[in-house]
């Protein structure tokens, strides 16, 4: 999962969300503080959202709900009705799926050849734990052998003085089964 590197880049809640005290309409999620003020489209569907689940636009982050939070951040299933009027038309009603914050972010990053906002949508995100590896740093196969019931990186995390203990019961237990054999 991690390509050997023990950790992997995923969006932090706490890099989108810097500042708690402001509202979603001030600015509170980073990456989206210019789109809520400067697109129509985008402000029509937070409203629609608000409007949706009873909240406001105007209220601090800090004293928004959880449920909120996650919805803003991870999106919602049910469809959203926003009115929205294009520069050059009428008003008209759509139907829209809010993704939300953080897949929005994870989609732009892997559909986008612009490396300007692959840096840009990094300063979002934190290295993890591979969730696979544990940080170990190898295939699930090298991980399987073991000698002395244990793996590579339990034997090379032991101190020396663990290690040559180690390694002298190995040598113990070998001259104990050639012994019986």
């Amino acid at each position: 999962t991690c390509t050997g590197l023990g950790t992997q880049q995923e969006i932090d809640a706490e890099l989108i969300v810097t500042n708690p005290e402001l509202s979603i309409a001030q600015g509170a999620i980073t990456p989206w503080s210019k789109v809520v003020n400067g697109s129509q489209w985008h402000a029509a569907i937070l409203e629609a959202l608000a409007k949706q689940y009873n909240f406001s636009l105007n209220t601090p982050w800090r004293d928004l709900s959880e449920d909120v939070h996650q919805k803003v951040l991870y999106g919602v299933e049910e469809p959203l009705t926003i009115r929205y009027t294009p520069q050059h038309g009428n008003t008209r009603k759509y139907t829209v799926h809010f993704e939300g914050v953080i897949p929005n972010l994870i989609k732009r990053y892997k559909e986008t050849s612009s490396e300007g906002i692959r840096e840009e949508i990094e300063s979002y995100m934190s290295a993890r734990i591979c969730p696979d590896c544990h940080g170990a740093r190898l295939k699930p196969e090298a991980m399987a052998v073991t000698i002395g019931g244990r793996n590579i990186v339990q034997v090379t995390s032991l101190s020396i003085t663990l290690a040559q203990r180690f390694f002298q019961e190995l040598e113990a237990n070998k001259k104990e089964a050639t012994r019986l054999l």
